[in-house]
């Protein structure tokens, strides 16, 4: 009795990005690759353009793929600069504010004491007080008007970003669609090598040479 032969190969949705050492042709596109996308054992391969790794509709990262966690925590937003910058800025804006009320303080001292009599030692004191607050108040000018920290650049897009992780994994899933294409074609080459091998062991009784 002839031993069962098993089915086709089960496929399992886990493509890893290999690069071959000769042009193929992209099973989507038709252009020369040199990508190819390949099960663990090697039971599928495609050959495809590294652009279509970006498009979901083909396929995404998967998410075993370490490449991913490590991108999405770098286009993750970081909020500490930014909390910091606006920390910087109320403190500027609370000790310009501060120096501001000095400074209105003497200036009243200093002109209800022009408009009464005082001795010259009072008047040498309020004149080196209101020097020495308006020096202070130019300085916190100058350094109201120093340029701050630029401020961090634009996060990407959620689409930039995905774009991003897709072009670094080394690891995928394909689209349902595409991977269900897959399996029909490794169903169908496993078919017609079974019916050649089923030939090759059928016998068929040979034609008579003479007449009887």
């Amino acid at each position: 009795m002839a031993a069962t032969r098993p089915g086709p190969p089960q496929l399992t949705n886990l493509y890893h990005l290999r690069t071959v050492g000769t042009e193929k042709t992209c099973s989507m596109c038709g252009k020369a690759t040199f990508a190819c996308l390949a099960t663990p054992d090697v039971g599928d391969f495609i050959y495809v353009c590294t652009s279509h790794l970006a498009d979901p509709g083909f396929a995404k990262p998967a998410t075993s793929s370490s490449t991913n966690s490590t991108l999405s925590s770098a286009l993750r937003p970081s909020s500490a600069s930014h909390t910091n910058l606006e920390a910087e800025i109320d403190k500027v804006k609370a000790e310009y504010e501060a120096k501001l009320a000095v400074k209105d303080k003497a200036l009243t001292g200093a002109a209800a004491a022009k408009s009464s009599p005082s001795p010259s030692w009072l008047q040498s004191g309020l004149r080196t007080g209101y020097s020495a607050v308006s020096s202070l108040a130019t300085t916190t000018m100058a350094t109201m008007n120093t340029p701050l920290a630029p401020p961090p650049a634009p996060l990407p897009s959620p689409q930039e970003g995905n774009k991003a992780i897709a072009l670094n994994s080394r690891v995928f899933t394909l689209h349902r669609s595409i991977f269900a294409m897959r399996q029909d074609a490794v169903k169908n080459t496993w078919q017609a090598q079974d019916a050649r091998e089923r030939a090759k062991r059928l016998r068929l009784p040979s034609v008579p040479i003479s007449r009887p």
